[in-house]
């Protein structure tokens, strides 16, 4: 087309084609396959912004670097066809056709505010390209790191997959939570470690976040098992929402398996020095778990107010009830655990609430004051209730 024609070297004929390049352009040159000169044209002076909007939307081009093509202006005249009025210059056209070869560096030139490329246009483009852009680490400019944060961190436009690529690319640590963060979005940013093990950036999300209700829990315990040190640092911070028990997190935090079992000893140890109650308003721990730190916990009354918030749901299994009931250090817990006829111990309204709840579990027969009241009477169940059992 346009090769062959200055191949002949025939400057009339060659200016014949400038000067008619809106014609040329439009009934020949974008059925032809001349990628290499597309970016000349699109700066030609001969063209307006009716020709480069026409061959942007009507050629299929790829540009490999997209800053060889000036970011032209769009047609303001109201009277003219509205066609690209969402476009307000031509970097914005190109990339809406993805006509811009998938590169970092062509990323960065979409990214920069002078660009105009609006935040749907953009994310649309790395959705598409995200999986073709290459493994690679680049810094930013504070200037195009802003940028970054307004128009793809936190729009709700950009794929999960395309955001994970970025955040492995630009590897960054942010001390304050992008405003108006999607929960998706944030997800993403904990697991690759963007967010920076700060109380303060700890705190953010509740605060940016908080409508999101039972689905921000998840996340929280996700920032947590990516920055342990923001648990093993601030207990009351990440325990405790708007000075509230924050049962559900811990409840993840002790059970989820992510944690050293001497950093949940810690936190249980903690809270019941805080406000015993804490341990006894519901349950903490699941059947596995109290097995497991039973051993480890050298507070008895801890250990029985966890038991039986345990025994509540009436699905303990003797088993369960056996291996934590054995962990205990005074010898009045070793009559539950009698094969005699019965047993007594001193009563208190302690011991008397664990073998109230062992018999209600039917680990034991209901159990009996004696004495007045100050003693409490223990008997197993029968060989034949066992078996009914």
């Amino acid at each position: 087309m346009l090769r062959p024609i200055r191949s002949l070297r025939i400057p009339a004929l060659e200016g014949f084609v400038y000067e008619n390049l809106s014609s040329f352009i439009r009934d020949i040159f974008i059925h032809s396959e001349e990628d290499e000169i597309i970016p000349e044209l699109l700066n030609s002076s001969f063209i307006d912004w009716d020709d480069a909007e026409y061959l942007t939307v009507h050629m299929k081009f790829v540009l490999e670097d997209v800053s060889t093509a000036l970011n032209r202006k769009a047609n303001t005249d109201k009277n003219a066809d509205d066609v690209t009025h969402h476009h307000p210059c031509l970097y914005s056209l190109l990339t809406q056709h993805n006509h811009i070869a998938s590169s970092w560096l062509n990323f960065m030139s979409m990214l920069d505010v002078s660009a105009e490329v609006n935040e749907n246009v953009l994310c649309e483009w790395l959705n598409t390209n995200y999986g073709s852009l290459p493994d690679e680490h680049i810094p930013l400019t504070d200037a195009l790191f802003a940028q970054l944060l307004i128009k793809v961190v936190t729009s709700s436009y950009l794929y999960k997959e395309a955001l994970v690529v970025l955040t492995r690319t630009f590897r960054l640590s942010l001390i304050n939570v992008p405003d108006n963060l999607p929960l998706n979005n944030a997800a993403v940013l904990i697991e690759q470690k963007w967010l920076a093990p700060t109380s303060t950036v700890f705190e953010q999300p509740y605060k940016a976040l908080h409508e999101e209700g039972d689905r921000l829990t998840p996340l929280i315990y996700a920032l947590l098992c990516a920055r342990p040190e923001l648990l093993s640092e601030h207990y009351e911070l990440v325990l405790f929402a708007d000075e509230e028990f924050d049962r559900d997190i811990t409840r993840l935090v002790l059970n989820g398996g992510k944690f050293a079992d001497d950093i949940c000893i810690r936190i249980l140890n903690w809270l019941w020095e805080k406000e015993e109650a804490l341990l006894s308003e519901g349950p903490l721990l699941n059947q596995q778990t109290l097995i497991r730190f039973s051993a480890k916990l050298t507070d008895d009354r801890q250990k029985q107010a966890l038991l039986i918030q345990s025994l509540k749901d009436g699905k303990a299994s003797p088993t369960f009830v056996r291996s934590v009931l054995q962990t205990f250090r005074h010898p009045d817990y070793a009559a539950f655990l009698t094969e005699k006829n019965h047993r007594s111990i001193v009563y208190s309204d302690v011991m008397w609430g664990l073998a109230d709840q062992l018999g209600r579990c039917e680990f034991i027969r209901p159990p009996k004051p004696t004495h007045g009241n100050t003693r409490i009477r223990i008997e197993p169940l029968s060989d034949a209730e066992k078996e009914y059992e």
